[in-house]
């Protein structure tokens, strides 16, 4: 296995966004191939386009915003869950794989990246809120997001988000087996924003 498990949805035209997004678009805008004196580009993007970080205040009018996240939520051990299934994660999909003392969760489905729009999986109400009692501080998904895409509102976000908790989407876990892993996910430092892109990278604790 890799010391190093990028695990980074890479941004690129084709890159899939949740339904209504701005979508990913680069542009050269200077270029040695053309007689510039360099090579410069540019890029036009949602704050939830590939794999991201949500802020509170992506939900919470007060909430902290992406330059102020705690990075020390963002950086330690983390588990990873892998449940190979589309559709809700339960509570009983996690009560029994959910090592004591947790802090940082990442759960996978192990969609295989082949169809396009991916399969969607989401956490139940209770599995939330099992999540928040048994202290976890961050939630990882290889979904476009941890509510179903067909609830009435967001509310896993608010659940997550309320209780100060983190949220990482759009992880790509399909080389990831279940374990535990040294975690870093850096969000870009946006003032003001939201939800911010973030480069996300998994090393195995047995390295």
């Amino acid at each position: 296995m890799k010391n190093i498990i990028d695990i980074s949805i890479p941004l690129n035209n084709e890159t899939e966004c949740y339904k209504g997004d701005p979508v990913f678009g680069f542009e050269k805008t200077f270029q040695l191939a053309t007689g510039d004196d360099f090579n410069l580009s540019k890029f036009n993007m949602g704050m939830h386009t590939g794999t991201h970080v949500d802020a509170p205040n992506h939900f919470l009018r007060n909430g902290r915003t992406a330059e102020a996240i705690d990075l020390e939520v963002l950086a330690g051990h983390a588990q990873v869950i892998q449940l190979k299934k589309e559709g809700a994660i339960t509570v009983d999909d996690l009560e029994s794989r959910l090592e004591k003392g947790v802090k940082r969760l990442i759960v996978g489905t192990r969609y295989g990246g082949s169809r396009n729009p991916r399969p969607v999986s989401y956490f139940t109400d209770e599995a939330s809120i099992f999540l928040l009692e048994k202290g976890v501080k961050l939630v990882g998904t290889d979904s476009l997001s941890v509510d179903s895409t067909i609830s009435s509102g967001y509310p896993i976000h608010s659940i997550f988000l309320s209780a100060a908790v983190i949220i990482v989407e759009n992880l790509d876990l399909r080389n990831v087996d279940s374990g535990f892993y040294r975690f870093i996910c850096l969000p870009l430092k946006i003032v003001g924003a939201e939800a911010a892109p973030a480069r996300a990278i998994l090393e195995p604790l047995n390295n």
